[in-house]
């Protein structure tokens, strides 16, 4: 039954080329459009997901109002990570970079600069944190000296191969020499550090080692908890720090005051965790390591992509519902030898179906040939995952369930055709519909301008 039905679908779609046409395009160019927007929301979804234990890593933020002037940090004082750490069994790890911005490098030997544009310096637990790998070197010393510095594999192959990158010299803005001690394994560019090609250690940064100073904020701090804690166990610890670190460092250097009266000045510190699976969509704050996005964008991105395909859809169904007078005498005929209602529908579906099939085909050389210039509009490498069997699955179940949904209402309208009505040749006035096909097209213009 399900070859013949498809037999007689594919003679059908034959028989009206440029019906066939115009509804396979306008599926393809919705897919197309919905599926490069799919694309884009997974890769902003599954930023930093790529680190080990990423469901346990939380940067700590810093909210600050002080002298009438409030504050959103991205970066904490230089004793935070250490104070997490000691303080609180619920910290496993914790880690610091103190970002730089761009930097000049070259090798003792040559006298022109290659610029990087984004450079840090980083505690030598980084990649015990992180679980990054290191093409050359030992991740558990590579940071440990002052001095030293671990280079992204683009930056040392600006100045050397691989194989020769240990132990060799770089100059850094013409002024201080560092021995290279590592070289990255390239990181995806879905994460917080794709961006730097230069690390350099945090024990050879003078402010760095003030461990008691908790006035100033210049340092991204992330810490590690422990399998079993939580989210909100965390936020409690941080709340104790204003009382135990913050009261009695500012005491010192505003002798008199007291918790209540900085309160009371309309002031706050307030410390809180954002886990690192969520950092990308927290928006961004003063000092942010990345440019970050926000979760607003993604909601408005996946009402476009629904919209589109809902566009598709209703263009599917007012196209097929205005075929009607051409297949009335089809169905009138299928009626008198015999076929029922139920066989009827699923004739259409099937028909419905395929033609989401090839409209598939189309919408993925569609997104293909976009891609290049949706890439440079998102600032975004996405690519196809053809290899991904899930990217398959997915796809293939959403084109037929598409297939159905643009379907039904032209399978469930034609079906119910009566055979003596429509061999009569009552016209259009007798097969109905004339009410839903205008409310459709009034719905198409209405989301496309409200997308415009």
């Amino acid at each position: 039954m399900f070859k013949n039905n498809l037999k007689t679908s594919w003679r059908s779609l034959k028989r009206q080329p440029f019906f066939t046409f115009l509804n396979t395009f306008g599926l393809a160019i919705g897919m197309a459009g919905a599926l490069l927007i799919s694309l884009y929301i997974y890769d902003e979804l599954s930023f930093n997901k790529m680190f080990s234990d990423s469901d346990r890593i939380y940067r700590i933020n810093a909210d600050i109002k002080f002298g009438g002037v409030a504050q959103e940090f991205a970066v904490t004082p230089a004793p935070m990570s250490s104070a997490v750490k000691r303080d609180y069994s619920i910290v496993e790890k914790a880690t610091r970079f103190r970002t730089q911005g761009s930097v000049l490098v070259r090798k003792s030997e040559v006298t022109t600069n290659v610029k990087e544009d984004q450079s840090t310096f980083a505690d030598s637990t980084m990649f015990d944190m992180f679980g990054i790998e290191l093409l050359a070197g030992n991740s558990k010393t590579a940071l440990v000296k002052p001095n030293t510095v671990v280079l992204s594999l683009e930056a040392a192959n600006k100045h050397f191969p691989l194989e020769e990158a240990l132990g060799q010299s770089l100059i850094l803005d013409n002024n201080e020499t560092y021995r290279v001690t590592g070289v990255l394994s390239e990181l995806p560019d879905n994460s917080f550090l794709s961006d730097y090609s230069i690390f350099m250690a945090m024990s050879g940064w003078e402010n760095a080692q003030d461990m008691d100073v908790w006035g100033s904020n210049n340092f991204n701090t992330y810490a590690k908890l422990i399998p079993s804690a939580t989210k909100e166990d965390f936020q409690s610890s941080l709340d104790l720090l204003f009382d135990k670190y913050i009261v009695p460092y500012a005491q010192a250097m505003i002798p008199g005051m007291t918790k209540a009266s900085f309160e009371e000045a309309g002031n706050y510190i307030r410390y809180s965790p954002v886990a690192l699976t969520e950092l990308h969509l927290s928006g961004n704050r003063v000092a942010e390591m990345s440019q970050n996005n926000d979760k607003q964008s993604i909601y408005i991105l996946s009402f476009v992509a629904l919209f589109l395909i809902v566009l598709a859809i209703v263009n599917f169904m007012n196209l097929s519902t205005a075929q009607s007078l051409k297949r009335a005498k089809e169905v009138g005929v299928r009626k008198t030898l015999g076929s029922n209602k139920s066989r009827l529908i699923y004739q259409f579906l099937t028909e419905s179906s395929l033609i989401a099939l090839i409209a598939l085909a189309f919408a993925l050389l569609f997104a293909l040939i976009s891609m290049p210039f949706f890439n440079e509009l998102s600032g975004k490498s996405l690519s196809m995952p053809f290899a991904n069997p899930f990217f398959w699955l997915i796809l293939l179940t959403s084109v037929l369930v598409l297939g159905v949904l643009s379907g039904s209402y032209p399978a469930f309208f034609l079906s119910k055709f009566s055979p003596v009505k429509v061999l009569k040749g009552g016209g259009e006035n007798s097969l109905g519909g004339g009410k839903i096909r205008s409310s459709l097209v009034v719905f198409q213009f209405a989301i496309s301008v409200f997308l415009i």
